[in-house]
């Protein structure tokens, strides 16, 4: 599996900070994966894995993620972020192969005009949101596997 690109769909104030957070959660996520070897780009494939790759007749598959929406809620005296992120799984060639979705919710009291406050929830509930969305991802890459 190649880790791809991360996109921001959100066009939130705050996505450009956690975009480097998105790229990390998927890394961290998909090299905890059993039986699935993870390439940072396509040219981190040498030339032994090709030949291993061809060999056995795997296919090489690319996991992309999005931050889809950021969404800040008060109540009371708390303050919420909800995340939701998309992670894709593609063909070497760009097919979609398959789409998990994932969301989480950080909340605690508010702490005022504390900007860092909402960029700490945005980090929890993202890697949440990751973590859920890539629970999905061994039976994708299965049947990804299975289909060739």
């Amino acid at each position: 599996v190649i880790v791809g690109d991360v996109r921001d769909q959100s066009d939130d104030r705050l996505a450009p900070r956690l975009l480097p957070q998105l790229a990390g959660e998927l890394a961290r996520n998909v090299t905890q994966l059993d039986g699935v070897a993870v390439f940072a780009s396509e040219g981190a494939l040498g030339r032994d894995s090709r030949r291993e790759i061809a060999r056995r007749r795997l296919p090489v598959l690319r996991l992309e993620a999005e931050l889809r929406t950021l969404t800040r809620a008060r109540q009371d005296a708390d303050v919420s972020l909800r995340v939701e992120v998309t992670v894709m799984l593609l063909s070497r060639e760009g097919a979609l192969r398959s789409l998990m979705s994932g969301a989480a919710t950080g909340a605690e009291p508010h702490r005022g005009p504390d900007r860092g406050q909402e960029l700490r929830l945005a980090g929890q509930a993202l890697a949440a949101a990751v973590q859920s969305a890539m629970s999905r991802v061994p039976s994708a890459l299965r049947s990804a596997a299975e289909a060739g």
